[in-house]
């Protein structure tokens, strides 16, 4: 009996051992909300069609200032709906994809939403009293910065300044965009 149960120890933590880290660390893969649900519950069921921004020239130039990196895409959508806007941003923050819904109404954050958070460390930065320090920050400056102290009350650094810089990418995309629209009309 005592054997047995030895066996069925050692097969299970082989088990365990064996299993890719996704599934051994359940945090460490987060799907929060679809792109698609989320536009949806954002626009209460109207969506706007999408509009695209091209991450070239200047325009590139000046993203790669604010995050420090090159956008991961060329072509930028977001969808529009009077004075307020909407960026899905991907991410990479801790070594792990993440993507955020950015609402935007009359240049200032209206609301950050986590779609998807795949990293285990920084996990801070999806919960909701982090989330709501960026709610009405805008843009001031020449550099761009956010008009409002974002705290890393953890110290987790590199999550927090990532989410930073998004946050800063979408107001200037969205200011960017207002005014393509507005030589449009």
């Amino acid at each position: 009996m005592a054997f047995h149960i030895k066996f069925q120890y050692v097969v299970s933590m082989a088990l365990l051992l064996a299993m890719p880290p996704a599934m051994s660390h359940g945090l460490q893969r987060s799907v929060f909300q679809q792109p698609d649900d989320f536009l949806q519950e954002a626009f209460a069921g109207h969506v706007p069609d999408s509009r695209i921004i091209w991450m070239i020239g200047d325009m590139a130039k000046k993203y790669e200032e604010i995050t420090g990196h090159s956008s991961p895409r060329i072509r930028v959508p977001y969808w529009r709906d009077g004075q307020r806007s909407i960026w899905i941003l991907e991410e990479h923050i801790a070594d792990a994809p993440a993507k955020l819904g950015i609402i935007i109404r009359d240049n200032k954050i209206q609301a950050i939403h986590v779609l998807a958070y795949h990293s285990r460390h920084g996990r801070d930065v999806i919960t909701p009293w982090f989330l709501d320090q960026f709610n009405g920050a805008s843009l001031k400056g020449p550099e761009q910065k956010l008009d409002t102290e974002i705290k890393d009350i953890s110290g987790i650094g590199e999550p927090v300044q990532a989410m930073a810089d998004l946050a800063r990418a979408a107001l200037y995309l969205n200011e960017e965009s207002r005014l393509k629209h507005a030589t449009l009309d």
